[in-house]
């Protein structure tokens, strides 16, 4: 059950995220990925009321780790954006 849970938190969250990567045009890989993990965590944390109390721990770790990377990944982003602008000036 935890792997079938998993495996759709993830699908769901890909297709979300590859969606709204389309239409807002993003080319920046950071924010790619900061998305597809925002997606996750969203998921995962509706997902949390959604299950038995069995269950809940593991999608509560999906939801802080979900969380916690879009995190890396946005500061990743936002990096790279602005070594992208330095590499102009010069």
């Amino acid at each position: 059950m935890r792997v079938l849970i998993f495996i759709l938190i993830l699908l769901l969250a890909a297709l979300i995220s590859k969606g709204i990567e389309k239409v807002a045009g993003i080319s920046n890989k950071g924010f790619i990925n900061a998305l597809y993990f925002l997606c996750v965590g969203i998921i995962s944390s509706v997902t949390y009321f959604l299950v038995d109390n069995e269950l809940q721990l593991f999608v509560s770790t999906l939801v802080i780790v979900g969380f916690g990377l879009t995190i890396v990944y946005f500061i990743i982003g936002i990096i790279r954006k602005n070594q992208g602008k330095t590499n102009e000036i010069h």
